[in-house]
């Protein structure tokens, strides 16, 4: 297989991806995994006996690798990360998605017809859309208003009215804050998520943000992450380019003040980059009048100053009066504009108050009710509702359901909700035959008396008329004064009631009297679980809520009123309430038989919890590890939970054996809470008895983990408390297992597992140093920890200490250092591999404590297994200030180290010359060899390092010095291609004439071409190189070009400089080949077509009678490439008749590659040269 064309044939025809013999012929042309058998130990150490042993190796290998490697590997990968990746994507866009994600928007009423207009016309409105405007403002408009002024109904209106104007290249999108709707609704996570989530659907090509997300970024809680939903929201600003977003964010007074500062400094740097890089982001924002919160940048606009809003209103009560005139009474439009002051709101109730006065007759009461309604919009409201005394319960409980319900109720369950509290025993399964919409529409509006209302959304609920309702019955005290007896404990009292509504409910909904197939133990059927609950749904609409809230309106309530006797009761229900929440409740679900406790822990009810304890209530059944529930106890449940005063409580009426119970990892609320780093609930636990020494599955402590995690609060709690130790064995069995209190335990100052070593032999006290853990090693040797311990690798605590660079802490490393020597640990230990710690301080380059390490007796001549002292190690890690310390403290200069390695070759490849001059000022010779006889200049060409280069000769270097394979450092300079290297090395006396063993120049070695190497050629040719030598192989320097030059211009100079000297341009190597050859075989066109150009034989033929035209059909080459080739050989009298040994044309070649263009290309030249013959004749 050493003859190229044979080879190249055999793998066109059988589809061979390589050979042995180093995959001769394809490497060159293919990106390919060369696999060697090695026999050499480098040029000066040949064992050719063994070589056929390395060939059979080397095949064997490739024959394993083929066989195992699956076919269209490539494409079916990229086809993979591809579908990961978009799945991916989908998954974190379907995360960022949320229900009634846009219930806001759809329930704000759209504008009156003719209203609104004037906006699009306003000056600040188009100074904001304006390019020219944009680094004036940063794109920032914020319109405020009164509340009830109509800020949202025009957000909602320039929203929709941008969205049908917008550009195809363009994104509109837009958030509208609810207080009364769920969290996601009115605080900034919900806000990012929208957003984010209609930027990326509506701009997909943004969705690459999403590929930088890690799988750690993806935790549990991802989607509630603030900090990450804010980067991804200004990786994707930021790669807008040419998109443009405009974004309506409305009733930012709805949503937290300190999270609307964090929102507005937010878009205050989206608008400062926006301006700075040429981004298109347009920022609308819709607000109440804030005191206290105001943006740098921005136009502003007051709705209520607005002449084009002043218009809209009189526009709507001149519609929307029905006096019965033809012509309006402009005096009562006036007034009623003039009492308004700009809030729509106001107009909309008072027209239909004026209206009421209108249908009935009293046309000449109306300007006296006009003159009795009040100006503002909180009383307003209250002579609404104190205007008459019909149906006070219905209004008052109708007001404490909406303003305190844990969320917004649908009208079904707002209707159930009040009966149960009005007519509890009225309560029955729904007929919606008799309990229409229709009728459950009117009860909202009478019970409330027109200041709730039933939403128009595609999931209706019920909610009040304006956000400006709740702030008159709870900001302005409007439900204390008009409910004066649900003082002093407003809140509390209302709670209680509507804990008493679902618990009436619940009582008559889950009664056995509507549930005929209830089996006897009240488990639930899984396989119907979900026809039951759907079926529970339509016969009880109000379950799922009086099911799951009941508690939760107890707790609130328990905060003021006592619950003793509802709980007394509820307890008696216990296990039939678990049946239908888990029937109605996708989210908690209980196991049979669970505990009170453990319910509220769950829930995080902590008034109830702290009442069960009082009231001595659920004593036999406080832990529900036998039941398996989801928490190995209530304990459990409340830390998971995050909920310290919960846990508080339980832990004062929990004995020490609930406290020590043991998860199914193993794991104590003690080792959590110190995995955790929560040093005040760890020092309840401890309080409560807690055993710090039980050890979990993975045999982790509580210290352990407290360490691990860099806790030093923990740590010093878990230190500073007698802690129970163990008296006998221990081991990773015999103490994972001990999971109960033992009263005969003896007391210690310092755990036992202080000395436990982990898989890799590290103690506590290891980890810490490690880590530079200074704090927890004090701490750690203030208790007793042994210092003397070594890990897997025979490390001392002082070598882990100094493992890593510390500049900022040096200072509190030599404060550890000295307490560690104090103690006596031995400062010249040697590791596994012979490094003392003054080895591991120079490495670390720690400078401060390597001189403490002197000081405390240090060796400083100490060599390791490689050979190499600290001196020695500092040069190869390049700290001069080190270096110079060690030498001031009469460390030993050291030629080489075991591997015949030199500093001074350290020093050169890693651009310090201050470092090189030193060692010569030490004396170290200049030109010290390695084990291949290179010296320090080799080391400074291979770096490409100019500055060395000269300061290695100006040092006294030889350039001429040659290696093992007797190459000067001119070669090192040219396979790399440093231009200016070269000519320094050539003006400075290199020998451009000495060949290597193989008979090679340096212009062998250029095995790339770029403009470096067109200087060095031009350096070289200049200097007199011989252009006319042969390598061992036969091998002109035209052989070798043919493979790597490509630029026609330079090829031909070359060729026509070689030929000047005399070399033939058809010499042969050992196979025969010409340099024609090698050029086809490459498919360098170009070289073909200067070659063929200066007179090369296109007909020529090898060893195995084959032409350069054979030679390019059997290339491994795209069919384009070998076709231009061909084509050029044929037009210069390439003779395409030739048959090669084993009896092959170029035709036949063709064919057999299945070469189909080439072959026309053949048959066509064929067919003219017959044509042309036959003419002659």
């Amino acid at each position: 297989m050493k003859h190229g064309v044979t080879r190249d044939r055999v793998a066109k025809e059988h589809d061979v991806l390589c050979f042995e013999m180093e995959a001769a012929g394809l490497m060159d042309n293919f990106p390919c995994l060369v696999i060697r058998g090695i026999c050499d130990y480098s040029d000066s150490h040949k064992a050719k006996q063994w070589q056929n042993y390395a060939a059979a190796t080397a095949a064997a290998y490739a024959k394993e690798l083929l066989s195992v490697m699956p076919s269209q590997r490539r494409q079916t990968s990229i086809q993979l990360v591809k579908c990961s990746t978009q799945e991916t994507r989908n998954k974190i866009l379907h995360g960022l998605g949320f229900d009634r994600i846009d219930n806001r928007y759809a329930t704000i009423e759209a504008a009156h017809d003719k209203t609104c207009e004037w906006l699009s016309k306003h000056p600040h409105y188009r100074s904001w859309l304006s390019p020219t405007d944009f680094p004036d403002h940063h794109g920032i408009l914020w319109i405020s208003g009164k509340p009830g002024a109509g800020k949202s109904t025009i957000m909602k209106h320039a929203f929709t009215r941008a969205r049908r104007k917008a550009a195809n290249n363009s994104a509109i999108i837009s958030f509208f804050f609810n207080a009364r709707g769920e969290d996601l609704e009115k605080t900034t996570v919900g806000m990012h998520r929208s957003l984010l989530l209609q930027l990326l659907e509506k701009l997909p090509e943004l969705q690459v943000i999403l590929d930088n997300i890690t799988h750690k970024s993806l935790h549990k809680s991802w989607a509630s992450d603030l900090t990450l939903l804010g980067d991804l929201f200004r990786r994707a600003v930021s790669l807008l380019g040419q998109h443009q977003v405009t974004c309506f964010i409305d009733a930012l007074d709805e949503c937290a003040e300190d999270q609307v500062r964090q929102m507005l400094k937010l878009f205050e740097d989206l608008g400062q980059c926006a301006v700075q890089n040429n981004i298109r982001l347009y920022t609308c924002f819709s607000s109440r009048h804030y005191p206290h919160i105001d943006i740098k940048y921005g136009l502003k606009l007051t709705l209520e100053d607005q002449a084009g809003h002043e218009k809209d209103m009189e526009e709507y009560v001149l519609t929307k009066l029905k006096t019965g005139r033809k012509k309006p009474d402009k005096d009562l439009v006036a007034e009623i504009l003039q009492k308004a002051c700009g809030v729509f709101m106001w107009i909309v109730l008072v027209v239909n108050i004026l209206n009421k006065e209108f249908r009935r007759g009293r046309i000449f009461a109306v300007k006296k009710r006009l003159k009795e309604i009040p100006p503002e919009l909180s009383d307003l409201f209250r002579d609404i509702l104190i205007r008459d005394e019909e149906n006070t319960e219905d209004l008052l409980l109708c007001i404490q359901w909406v303003l305190f319900a844990k969320r917004p109720l649908k009208p079904e369950e707002y209707y159930y909700a009040l009966a149960a509290g009005l007519q509890p025993k009225s309560l029955g399964e729904w007929d919606p035959e008799e309990v229409t919409e229709e009728a459950m529409e009117i009860f909202v509006i009478s019970s409330s008396k027109g200041l709730a209302e039933v939403t128009k959304s595609k999931n209706p609920t019920v909610q009040f008329i304006h956000e400006s309702v709740r702030d008159f019955l709870l900001k302005d005290d409007g439900l204390k004064s008009l409910w004066p007896q649900l003082e002093p404990s407003v809140e509390h009292r209302s709670h209680d009631t509507l804990k008493k509504c679902c618990y009436a409910y619940t009582k008559v909904a889950i009664s056995p009297v509507y549930w005929p197939n209830d089996d006897k133990n009240n488990k639930i059927n899984k396989s119907n679980n979900g026809d039951e609950s759907k079926d529970g749904s339509n016969k009880f609409p109000f379950l799922e809520y009086a099911t799951t809230q009941l508690l939760h309106h107890a707790d609130a309530a328990a905060r003021g009123l006592s619950q003793s006797e509802f709980l007394q009761d509820f307890s008696s229900n216990l296990q039939r309430w678990v049946k239908f929440n888990n029937l109605v409740n996708d989210r908690t679900h209980y196991k049979p038989y669970p505990s009170l406790r453990y319910i509220f822990a769950v829930r995080g009810y902590e008034s109830l919890i702290q009442l069960i304890s009082l009231v001595r209530l659920d004593q036999h059944n406080t832990t529900s590890t036998n039941t398996k529930q989801e928490y190995a106890s209530p304990l459990f449940a409340a830390f998971h939970n995050k909920n310290q005063n919960s846990m508080q409580f339980l832990l004062e009426c929990t004995t020490e054996k609930e406290v020590n119970q043991q998860d199914h990892d193993g794991n104590t609320v003690l080792l959590l809470a110190s995995d955790s780093g929560h040093p005040a609930t760890v020092e309840m636990i401890l309080h409560a008895g807690a055993d710090a020494n039980i050890l979990n599955n993975n045999w982790e402590t509580p210290l352990k983990k407290a360490v691990q995690n860099h806790r030093p609060e923990v740590v010093q709690l878990l230190l500073s408390r007698r802690i129970r130790s163990q008296p006998a064995q221990i081991g990773p069995f015999s103490a994972a297992k001990q999971t109960t209190y033992n009263p005969d335990f003896t007391f210690t100052s310092v755990a036992h597992d202080i000395e436990q070593q982990n898989s890799e032999g590290l103690t506590l006290l290891m980890y810490a140093t490690q880590h530079h853990q200074f704090i927890i090693i004090g701490l750690l040797l203030d208790n007793g920890a042994d210092i003397h311990v070594t890990d897997a690798n025979n490390n001392s605590c002082s070598h882990l200490l100094l493992s890593s660079p510390a500049y900022h802490t040096q200072d509190q490393v030599i404060t550890i250092c000295e307490k560690l020597y104090q103690r006596g640990i031995n400062v010249n230990h040697r590791n596994n591999v012979g490094q003392t710690p003054l080895h591991w301080a120079v490495v670390a380059l720690l400078l401060a404590p390597a001189e403490l390490l002197l000081t405390l007796g240090a060796d400083i001549n100490c060599m390791d297994n490689y050979g190499r002292t600290p001196l020695f190690t500092s040069f190869l890690r390049g700290n001069l200030e080190i270096s110079k310390m060690l030498v001031r403290e009469h460390a030993q200069l050291q030629l080489y180290d075991k591997g015949m390695e030199s500093p001074i070759f350290f020093a050169s490849t890693r651009q310090k010359p201050k470092h090189v001059k030193f060692l010569l000022d030490l004396g170290v010779d200049v030109n010290e060899r390695n084990h291949i006889r290179e010296t320090a200049l080799f080391k400074a060409c291979e770096a490409d390092d100019l500055k060395m280069v000269k300061c290695l000769v100006q040092s006294g270097a030889d350039i001429n010095i040659a290696n093992t394979n007797n190459e000067t450092a001119l070669f090192k300079a040219c396979a790399v291609g440093t231009a200016e290297i070269v000519e320094y090395l050539v003006q400075n006396g290199a020998d451009i004439n000495v060949t290597n063993r193989d008979k090679e120049n340096v212009l062998y070695t250029i095995k790339r071409f770029s403009y470096q190497h067109i200087s060095i050629l031009q350096t070289l040719i200049e200097a007199d190189i011989d252009l006319t030598v042969t390598n061992n192989t036969g091998q002109t320097i035209l052989h070798a070009a043919a493979c790597w030059w490509s630029a026609e211009d330079w090829i031909l100079y070359l060729v026509q400089q070689a030929l000047k000297l005399g070399l033939n341009i058809d010499s042969k190597d050992r196979y025969g080949q010409t340099p024609l050859m090698r050029a086809t075989r490459s498919v360098n066109k170009a070289f073909v077509s200067v070659l063929l150009q200066s007179g090369a034989d296109p007909n020529v033929e090898d060893n195995e009678d084959c032409t350069p035209l054979v030679m390019a059909i059997y290339s491994l080459s795209s069919e384009s490439q070998m076709l231009g080739t061909c084509r050029l050989l044929l037009e210069n009298v390439a003779d395409a008749a030739k048959v090669t040994r084993n009896g092959d044309t170029a035709l036949a070649a063709a064919k057999r590659t299945r070469e189909h263009e080439v072959e026309k290309l053949l048959l066509e030249w064929m067919s003219r040269k017959k044509k042309k013959r036959s003419r002659i004749k």
